[in-house]
């Protein structure tokens, strides 16, 4: 029933036009996002990296911004969820127009957005009001994401991010920067760093709310 109602509210916005449907993808490389639980840290937080962008924010500064981010006792799915969203609210002005892959490092969520659909029973009322939001902002924002699972050992950048654990990402973003140069795609773009905790030349590091 969610699902209907959410589907004829979408539809009644959408022109039908997408000119990005004919593109390939731009590498999953450029996009990640990540979530780290309770087991892990006192609360839950999650990492983002927009090429060249970043921003690892807790689950208080989650809710400071964003009313409707899970629960701090939510299961990792969900936050693994909102982190791609977030990451699409956050960024949507440089979302717009393009094509890519996404890194995801959870295979439920990975599965739910390549399936459009969210199963089982883990909170499943929110998580498919994530999913059907993040498909309205690819609507809204003319944008589309595909994911790409990834190990989270590949996972380093967003990973190190939502951990807050800086030092390990400028090390990352470092290796990233070198390998971006020889890719064909657009050069490291750091203009992001509003949404960002840390000053990745090496100053000291602050989270950002």
């Amino acid at each position: 029933r969610l699902a209907l109602s959410w589907w004829r509210e979408a539809l009644q916005h959408f022109n039908g036009q997408r000119h990005i449907l004919g593109q390939q993808p731009e590498p999953w490389q450029l996009l990640t996002t990540d979530a780290c639980g309770i087991w892990d840290r006192e609360e839950p937080s999650i990492g983002i990296f927009v090429a060249g962008g970043f921003c690892g924010l807790t689950a208080q500064q989650c809710h400071s911004i964003f009313p409707d981010a899970p629960a701090v006792t939510a299961p990792i799915q969900l936050w693994e969820l909102f982190a791609i969203v977030a990451m699409a609210r956050l960024y949507s002005s440089w979302l717009q127009g393009k094509y890519l892959q996404i890194g995801v490092d959870n295979l439920n969520v990975c599965s739910w957005l390549s399936k459009g659909t969210v199963r089982g029973d883990v909170c499943y009322q929110q998580a498919l009001t994530y999913l059907l939001d993040l498909f309205k902002m690819q609507i809204d924002y003319n944008f589309r994401l595909q994911p790409f699972w990834i190990s989270s050992e590949t996972n380093v950048l967003a990973d190190a991010a939502s951990r807050r654990e800086w030092s390990v990402f400028r090390s990352a973003l470092q290796q990233w920067i070198v390998q971006q140069s020889s890719w064909s795609g657009p050069p490291p773009s750091l203009q992001f760093l509003q949404h960002g905790a840390t000053d990745t030349s090496g100053g000291n590091s602050s989270t950002a709310g």
